[in-house]
């Protein structure tokens, strides 16, 4: 099953295979999927683990830990902590708690 949040929206978390929020989007809980493209805003409350790609244009905002294979961001992520395999950054990523 997929998530997809268009314009503006909310969801819970739980187990996904593609999640995309294009717009401002907020996922409450921790979310278990494929990939994730955030383009826009959007913000998590909970831990994000990606098996595959995670791709941000924009900003986003992991009120958890971050893990995955691969990070892309063009823009700005905060988040509690990330581990990735592979990371090309062209924006920041600030450490919260």
């Amino acid at each position: 099953m997929d998530l997809k949040i268009y314009g503006e929206g909310n969801s819970t978390g739980g187990k996904y295979n593609k999640v995309s929020i294009m717009g401002e989007g907020r996922i409450k809980g921790d979310v278990d999927c494929l990939n994730i493209k955030i383009y826009g805003e959007g913000e998590i409350s909970g831990n994000l683990k990606v098996e595959d790609s995670v791709d941000i244009k924009g900003l986003a905002n992991i009120k958890g830990d971050l893990e995955g294979e691969k990070l892309k961001i063009q823009g700005n992520i905060q988040v509690y902590g990330v581990s990735v395999e592979k990371a090309e950054i062209m924006g920041n990523i600030t450490s919260v708690k």
